[in-house]
């Protein structure tokens, strides 16, 4: 059925019956909240799942995908893995805590466990178990949809700004001496900025 999920509606260009069936789903959890138990359990399970789906990206950043990542413009630098396992560790760390219940011993009622263990790892049992069956025949993904030519060739860019950064210097500095013609403006720079510019449009055209 998952065709039907998928399907984009032509004048929203969303997936409509994704949202509504996610809007469903939503409006028949908020019916437990008159169980107690129930939503407790619900509830529980947040911040577990958070932690978990946060994790796995660094976790996978600092081991797999060590020597392929392509860090951004900004990053931790050199202080990349040492981060990366302090996250990890502390997740680590907090997921059984987050299992404990807040009782024990006698105190203990079926009304004051914790069920996130139920909910959560149960739910992931039986993910796990229907992909090792079946769904592993059919999922084909994740897949990338970013190419090379949507990503910024950070590089690029950097050279692009430079003669710009010479220019306006020139231009201060000529200012601060009384020569306000710019005169003094290396023409080449000039040239190579308009050079870089046009080959630029021109690629991001393409």
């Amino acid at each position: 059925m998952s065709h039907i999920w998928c399907h984009i509606n032509t004048k929203t260009r969303t997936p409509v019956n994704a949202v509504w069936m996610n809007w469903f789903i939503g409006a028949c959890l908020d019916l437990l909240m008159f169980g107690g138990v129930a939503i407790d359990a619900i509830f529980s399970l947040g911040a577990i799942g958070s932690f978990i789906s946060f994790t796995f990206p660094t976790l996978l950043r600092i081991t797999y995908a060590r020597n392929t990542f392509v860090p951004g413009p900004w990053n931790m630098g050199k202080w990349t893995y040492f981060c990366g396992w302090y996250a990890v560790g502390f997740v680590l760390l907090m997921i059984p805590i987050l299992n404990f219940p807040q009782f024990r011993g006698k105190n203990l009622t079926p009304q004051l466990m914790n069920w996130t263990c139920l909910v959560y790892y149960g739910a992931m049992f039986l993910a796990l178990a229907w992909y090792f069956i079946y769904a592993h025949k059919i999922f084909k993904g994740p897949k990338s949809n970013i190419t090379d030519s949507v990503i910024p060739n950070y590089e690029e860019i950097e050279e692009q700004v430079e003669p710009v950064e010479k220019i306006a210097e020139q231009e201060t500095e000529a200012k601060t001496t009384g020569h306000v013609s710019l005169n003094s403006v290396d023409a080449t720079s000039s040239d190579n900025l308009s050079k870089k510019n046009s080959e630029f449009i021109k690629k991001e055209e393409v």
